[in-house]
């Protein structure tokens, strides 16, 4: 198929399918052949192919004639501060297209998913026979790509609904295309950084990362063949299906990528997707956004602001009897998710987008980041192990009739109180409640 594309483009620029350069003296070499195809291919197709689309006939009917078009990369793009109304309907005409209906070769145009993503791997690609699943994808991409980047057929019954709730209605100016490019580029990045013999694994992510959202495209979720569910289970049977025929060893790991790219993985190859998925989508809040920026954890989180922001929740009772944080003789403890509100308050007063302190199934991860740090500023009370992000206790009270009202394991963090800059005669004067007759929290092993 290949190859016959860029016979077209060779006949189109009207060049001879070879010449041969003849050497001056008779008495010289034999002649030197050049196959212009072959030059076409590695010089001229990856510098134009932005601006080409060629047509190419069925094997069956074809003749000498092959039809190019030159035309320039004419999709529209949602303007980054504009109305999420013009996000929702740039959608293509022809996503009314039955699915089963197979992509026309001319769907493929100016793609610089090609360009940046497949043209450079090419001979790797060749090597493991993806090459055409792959541009199948990218074909399914250009054609249908220009959806939202995230669900808008049902999205409470998608995973990342609730995951990016927060952030939803700035995603949705985000096409499918320009966040699987972005992610793509990414994971790629990723993959080079971790492995030291990476080459043999680029065709592996390339499928991931280019089909692990195919199932938000809605012409897909309204298909009967992949019902409504999670997106991550409809890209992964739609990549299934454009790789039917295919014996690829490696497949079923793209697969398991794909559909658990929303959730922590212990396997390094999944985690990168993750990691990657999660990287673009705080790309795309800081683009979107005039004062948000994207920023190193370390550069910008700071130990003693988080302590100044959980402060005044000490010895709070709230609404409905709960509390976040206690002080009881030289410690303080504090509730995992005080620590975690007062990250994010901290990253919206740095003006900094951390996605791991906005997608809920990064709830444990960011914890283990946010103890490691308050670890290492030498403010925990007791010790925590590495890897953890608290201790269980069990709560005392002075009044025996009271000790159902709370559950008999609880999990904090011991904090110094000394550190909060607050005498501890302030702390205990705010306790009301519940609060007056809990007197320890006894350590459980």
């Amino acid at each position: 198929m290949v190859k016959r594309w860029l016979s077209a483009v060779v006949t189109g620029l009207g060049w001879k399918e070879s010449v041969s350069l003849a050497a001056p003296d008779p008495r010289g070499p034999d002649p030197i052949e050049i196959d212009l195809s072959d030059l076409a291919k590695g010089l001229w197709l990856p510098l134009n192919i932005d601006f080409m689309r060629i047509e190419v006939p069925p094997e069956e009917n074809r003749t000498d004639e092959h039809a190019m078009v030159a035309e320039s990369d004419s999709a529209q793009r949602a303007d980054p501060h504009g109305s999420e109304d013009f996000a929702l309907s740039n959608v293509p005409p022809d996503q009314s297209r039955p699915v089963s209906q197979p992509l026309r070769p001319e769907v493929l145009q100016s793609s610089a998913l090609v360009r940046d993503l497949l043209v450079p791997h090419q001979a790797i690609l060749e090597a493991q026979h993806v090459w055409v699943p792959i541009m199948e994808m990218v074909k399914v991409l250009e054609q249908y790509g220009h959806c939202p980047s995230v669900v808008v057929t049902a999205p409470e019954k998608d995973e990342e609904h609730s995951d990016l709730y927060s952030i939803r209605d700035t995603l949705v100016k985000v096409t499918l295309k320009e966040h699987t490019h972005r992610v793509t580029l990414l994971a790629v990045k990723n993959l080079k950084e971790t492995y030291r013999d990476y080459e043999p694994l680029i065709p592996k992510m390339l499928v991931a990362a280019l089909g692990h959202d195919l199932g938000k495209i809605p012409v897909f979720r309204a298909s009967g063949i992949y019902t409504m569910g999670d997106h991550p289970a409809v890209s992964a049977m739609k990549v299934q299906e454009l790789f039917a025929g295919s014996d690829i060893p490696w497949l079923k790991e793209s697969l398991d990528a794909i559909r658990g790219h929303h959730r922590a993985s212990k396997d390094q190859f999944d985690a990168l997707l993750r990691q990657a998925d999660g990287r673009a989508r705080e790309l795309e809040v800081a683009a979107f956004s005039k004062d948000l920026k994207v920023q190193p954890w370390e550069s910008w989180f700071s130990v003693p602001r988080l302590l100044e922001l959980m402060e005044p929740k000490i010895n709070q009772l709230q609404r409905g009897g709960r509390w976040s944080a206690i002080s009881i003789k030289d410690t303080v403890y504090v509730h995992p998710d005080l620590l975690l509100d007062g990250a994010r308050r901290l990253s919206a007063e740095r003006k900094v987008v951390d996605l791991s302190l906005i997608r809920l199934s990064d709830r444990e991860k960011a914890l283990r980041r946010i103890v490691d740090d308050v670890r290492r500023a030498d403010v925990l009370a007791v010790p925590i192990g590495e890897g953890f992000y608290g201790r269980s206790y069990h709560i005392i009270m002075n009044n025996p009739r009271r000790r159902t009202t709370l559950p008999p394991r609880n999990y904090f963090v011991p904090i110094k109180l000394e550190v909060f800059n607050v005498p501890a005669s302030d702390l205990e004067a705010r306790k009301s409640g519940i609060l007056e007759i809990i007197v320890e929290l006894r350590a459980l092993s």
